[in-house]
């Protein structure tokens, strides 16, 4: 959704002022919030019911504005607002992490909370050197024209199961028309469910709920994968483990992972980082020989600093000699 024209909002990032006044209506409510007239205001609303005690939606904020006319009076604004369908009750939930502050330009940029704002740099600003060693700002800037946007937001709010609710979700222009704004809304991130369910039901049918491990945005596989002592040859047995995490990623062609080697106690530190990286290294190619492109695996060496287990029998450090799959 935006302020101005949507097929402006493709990339690449190439100018500082992106803008279509297209004289659109105000939205008073947006323009008190901003505190501020509003100009060229959009807004999506739908009814639903939810069937869980919560909902959430991820969205990431950009804008033109940025970084230019901070604190100069063109705080465009987003809202995303609530509504209780049967006691009339009204929350915005696009607010500052960790804050009672909307969504805006004046609210966050380079200067205020700043962890939760991106610069996004010209496209032809930078050579094919400096972009291949920031892949993440290379995409965002290939792909987004706005000069600055958010990390990626979530509004979320406890709500009743089976009450009748209203979702307004509005953007608006403030102080002037031009340079536009606008907010992108994760597909498929409109729920009831629990993070921590979403991804343990996006799992379940190929893993299981011992092997998955959940924390916090990370999500971390533990499959039955080992090795012989002072080897990194992936044995036989191994496949059908490695398989299965090949077939997901098939299904899932926008995740990617780590694949994270590990080692028993025994060995120097710099032998065993090293031979723990090639375990991973040795199962990156076995992925990548089912199908798996080498760009969406990494590999690293772990040595020995996060047994499996603390034990000190030959099981316990069997155990320890491993891989551990983290997908993002």
């Amino acid at each position: 959704m935006t302020t101005g024209d949507a097929y402006r909002a493709i990339g690449p990032n190439q100018k500082n002022n992106t803008s279509l006044d297209f004289h659109g209506k105000a939205d008073m409510e947006l323009a008190r919030m901003a505190q501020n007239m509003s100009f060229d205001a959009s807004a999506l609303e739908f009814e639903f019911t939810p069937t869980r005690d919560s909902i959430r939606f991820n969205f990431v904020f950009a804008s033109e504005e940025y970084p230019e006319y901070v604190f100069r009076g063109v705080n465009d604004v987003f809202a995303f607002f609530l509504i209780d369908l049967e006691d009339g009750s009204k929350r915005n939930l696009a607010l500052v992490p960790n804050t009672d502050l909307v969504v805006s330009i004046d609210n966050i940029n380079d200067r205020r909370n700043k962890e939760f704002y991106v610069a996004n740099q010209y496209w032809f600003s930078r050579d094919w050197k400096y972009w291949q060693q920031h892949k993440k700002a290379a995409a965002m800037s290939y792909l987004i024209e706005f000069d600055g946007f958010t990390t990626l937001l979530e509004a979320h709010a406890e709500v009743k199961p089976g009450r009748n609710y209203k979702l307004r979700i509005a953007i608006s222009d403030i102080g002037d028309g031009v340079y536009d704004s606008a907010v992108f809304l994760e597909a498929g991130s409109f729920t009831d469910q629990d993070p921590k369910d979403k991804v343990e039901n996006e799992y379940a049918q190929l893993f299981t709920e011992a092997e998955i491990k959940v924390d916090g945005d990370s999500t971390s596989l533990y499959l039955p994968i080992q090795f012989e002592f002072d080897s990194y040859t992936v044995e036989e047995a191994s496949d059908s483990e490695i398989q299965k995490m090949a077939n997901f990623l098939k299904l899932n062609p926008t995740k990617k992972l780590i694949v994270i080697g590990h080692t028993d106690d025994r060995g120097s530190a710099e032998y065993n980082k090293r031979l723990s990286a090639q375990r991973a290294i040795a199962v990156r190619s076995r992925l990548n020989e089912m199908g798996i492109e080498f760009d969406r695996i990494k590999a690293r060496g772990d040595g020995s600093e996060n047994p499996f287990s603390l034990g000190s029998t030959e099981e316990d450090r069997a155990l320890n000699r491993r891989v551990e799959f983290r997908i993002y």
